[in-house]
C-alpha cells in the first residue's frame, strides 16, 4: 500500500526566508480498511507528529525541523512537515561527487552514538542529506523512533527498510518484532551497519547488488577507487555481514589512513556480471541503486510476476517479489501473500519464513 504525500519547496520566512522543504502526508480514513488505517490513518500521523515535535528540540544529527502540523478535517487530513532544505546525498553520489573524505564523515556523524535513544530504521542515500554547511543529516523524519533508555527497548511501529542493506540475521532480528518492542542495541547495530553501507557508496558509488559475499565482491570489483579502498571495503562490509564487531569511528579513522594514491581501475576493464541487459533481473540492480521511479517498480513488480507464474520454482523470482513489495512499495498486505506463496515452493524456508513473520508484524496480523 503506498504512502501518498505531496511534496513541495518553499521560503520559510518565519526563520528569514530560509529555503524549506514541505512534505504533506495524507491521512487516510476508515474506506482505507483496517490495514490502512493502521499503517497510514491518523492515529499512526498523531504519533509520528508527537515524536517529531520532540526531536525538533533533540541534539542529534537530523534535518532541521521548521514546523510540524497535523490537520484534521472533513476535506483535508494529515500531518505537514516543514524541514530545511538540502541537498540529497543520492544525487551527489549518482553524480559522482563524493569520495573517501565523505566516506569518513558519514561513519562519524551519523553513527548510532551521535543519535542518542533515537534510531533512524531507513538509513540509505535517499534518506540522507547534506546542509549547506556540509554536515550530514538524516531526512525521511518519519522512520525516526526514540528508544525507552529505562527498559532498553525500541518500539517500531512502522518496520520499512530496504531489506537488501542489511545481511540476513538482521533481517531475522526484525522479523521477531513484537509489542513490547526490539531490543534497543539490536536496532542500534543495524542504524550503524546501514551506516557502513552509505558510507561505503559514498567511495564505491551506489550499490546495485544484494548485501552478501557475492554482492560485495561484485560490488567492489566495479569500483573505480583504488585498490587499497576497495580492500578496506570488502575487509568491512564482510564484518557487517558476519555480525562481526566494529566500531564506526574506528573505522573512520582506519579509512582515513588509507592509501588515495593506491592504483585505480577502471570500470572498463572489468566484467563481472552474468547477467545480460535484457535479463529480467538486471533491473533489479536499478531498483537497488534507487533510479526506478514508483511507476517503473510497479512494472518491474508486474513483469516478475508474469515470470513467477511459469517459474515458480526458481528462488530468485520470490526473493525479488518480496524485496520489491516490502522494501520499496511498502506493502505488507502483499508481502504476507507472496511470502506464502512463496513457502509453498520452498516449504521450511527460514527466509521466507523471515518475511512472512516481518509482514505479519507490520501489518498488524501476527
Amino acid at each position: 500500500m503506498a504512502l501518498h504525500s505531496i511534496h513541495a519547496s518553499a521560503t520559510w520566512l518565519r526563520s528569514g526566508g530560509v529555503p524549506a522543504y514541505l512534505k504533506f502526508i495524507g491521512g487516510r480514513g476508515h474506506s482505507a480498511g483496517a490495514q490502512g488505517v493502521r499503517l497510514i490513518g491518523m492515529p499512526r500521523l498523531e504519533r509520528v507528529a508527537k515524536r517529531l515535535c520532540m526531536a525538533k528540540v533533540a541534539q542529534i544529527p537530523i534535518v532541521r525541523i521548521l514546523s510540524v502540523d497535523l490537520w484534521e478535517g472533513e476535506g483535508l487530513s494529515g500531518l505537514l512537515i516543514g524541514m530545511e532544505q538540502v541537498t540529497p546525498l543520492m544525487s551527489q553520489i549518482r553524480a559522482g561527487e563524493t569520495g573517501r573524505n565523505d566516506s569518513v564523515q558519514v561513519l562519524r556523524s551519523l553513527r548510532s552514538s551521535e543519535f542518542g535513544n533515537w534510531v533512524h530504521f531507513d538509513i540509505c542515500p535517499r534518506n540522507v542529506g547534506r546542509r549547506t554547511s556540509g554536515e550530514f543529516v538524516a531526512i525521511d523524519l518519519e522512520s525516526l523512533y526514540l528508544g525507552d533508555g529505562g527498559q532498553g527497548v525500541i518500539d517500531v511501529s512502522y518496520p520499512a527498510f530496504k531489506h537488501d542493506r542489511v545481511p540476513r540475521h538482521v533481517l531475522r532480528m526484525c522479523g521477531k518484532v513484537s509489542q513490547g518492542g526490539m531490543p534497543l542495541p539490536q536496532v542500534q547495530r543495524k542504524h550503524d551497519g546501514e551506516v557502513v553501507v552509505l558510507a561505503a557508496e559514498c567511495s564505491l558509488g551506489l550499490k546495485a547488488y544484494n548485501f552478501d559475499d557475492a554482492g560485495v565482491e561484485q560490488w567492489c570489483a566495479e569500483s573505480p577507487c583504488s585498490a587499497d579502498e576497495r580492500d578496506f571495503w570488502r575487509r568491512t562490509l564482510r564484518r557487517v555481514l558476519v555480525n562481526g564487531d566494529f566500531d564506526l569511528a574506528e573505522l573512520a579513522d582506519e579509512l582515513e589512513r588509507v592509501d588515495e594514491g593506491g592504483i585505480m581501475v577502471s570500470t572498463d576493464d572489468v566484467s563481472v556480471s552474468n547477467q545480460s541487459d535484457g535479463d529480467l533481473f538486471s533491473r533489479g540492480r536499478d531498483l537497488r541503486r534507487g533510479t526506478l521511479s514508483r511507476k517503473e517498480i510497479a512494472e518491474y513488480r508486474k513483469e516478475l510476476g508474469v515470470y513467477a507464474e511459469k517459474n515458480a520454482g526458481d528462488r530468485r523470482v520470490w526473493e525479488e517479489l518480496l524485496l520489491v513489495s516490502l522494501a520499496y512499495e511498502k506493502d505488507p498486505g502483499r508481502g504476507v501473500q507472496l511470502a506464502e506463496q512463496a513457502l509453498v515452493q520452498f516449504p521450511g524456508d527460514v527466509g521466507f519464513q523471515d518475511n512472512l513473520t516481518l509482514a505479519r508484524m507490520w501489518g498488524g496480523d501476527a
